[in-house]
């Protein structure tokens, strides 16, 4: 069997599920639900256990984006691989960072690790969830895909939090905020490159040189450039971050002080 038939097998075609249709709500709900009591489940346990469990979900991101990859490649673009599909978005840096911060010895850059995950990745895969046209496909594996990574990413923020391991100062939220910065740098850098490089386009982060596919900020990147584009969506994530550590410090500070002394 050759691999283009064996991706076939899985090739289910239909129209689209709907925004906040059955699809849609009964994975939102029962996958909320399922992530909430894991990451109860999983609360307080021990440092390798807990890093056992996150080098797991970069394993599974890592296999379920290895298939994904391979069905948009040979199954959709006859071997030719497409730029856009790169996973290099703001959603795809758990699957790096999972599998990567077991292997980072210095304290303060792994609670920076810990905290952009829970904030700025949390961030991302719920509100995929409130936005879903970017995770609705007409090929069902590419919208489970979507719908498995994203509540992936509610269930890492969840975990972290739960277990305490995010920073709980300002300073630990800067660091969180440089580590954004510099994986928007890169983004940004790939960007680039494609465009000089190859004859594709692609906008990792979504914050340019091409125009912003993500509702609002495409009136602005349309209208007023790309670059005050990059900077008002940076800000808006950022802050809406920082909303998330806000809250997560509400919940969890005086129980990280109990568990520290």
């Amino acid at each position: 069997m050759t691999l283009y038939n064996l991706l076939a097998l899985t090739a289910w075609r239909s129209e689209a599920p709907r925004a906040y249709g059955f699809v849609h709500l009964s994975f939102f709900f029962v996958g909320l639900t399922v992530a909430v009591y894991l990451a109860i489940k999983l609360k307080n346990i021990d440092e390798k256990r807990f890093n056992r469990v996150l080098f797991v979900c970069g394993l599974l991101l890592l296999i379920f984006e290895g298939y994904k990859q391979l069905f948009l490649t040979f199954y959709l673009n006859d071997g030719i691989f497409m730029w856009n599909n790169f996973p290099f978005h703001l959603c795809s840096m758990p699957m790096y960072l999972c599998l990567i911060y077991p292997f980072i010895k210095t304290y303060r850059k792994k609670k920076a690790i810990y905290t952009f995950m829970a904030t700025y990745n949390f961030l991302g895969g719920f509100l995929s969830f409130i936005e879903p046209s970017g995770i609705l496909n007409e090929y069902w594996i590419l919208t489970y895909h979507s719908l498995f990574w994203h509540m992936m990413l509610v269930f890492i923020g969840l975990l972290i939090a739960f277990n305490i391991n995010c920073s709980f100062d300002l300073r630990g939220f800067k660091d969180a905020v440089r580590l954004f910065m510099v994986l928007a740098v890169l983004a940004y850098l790939i960007n680039i490159d494609v465009l000089y490089f190859t004859e594709q386009q692609t906008n990792m982060f979504f914050i340019g040189p091409l125009s912003s596919p993500l509702v609002v900020f495409d009136y602005i990147s349309d209208n007023y450039g790309w670059f005050l584009n990059m900077l008002l969506y940076s800000t808006v994530l950022s802050f809406g971050a920082y909303i998330i550590y806000l809250l997560i410090t509400l919940c969890f500070y005086r129980r990280s002080i109990e568990i520290h002394h």
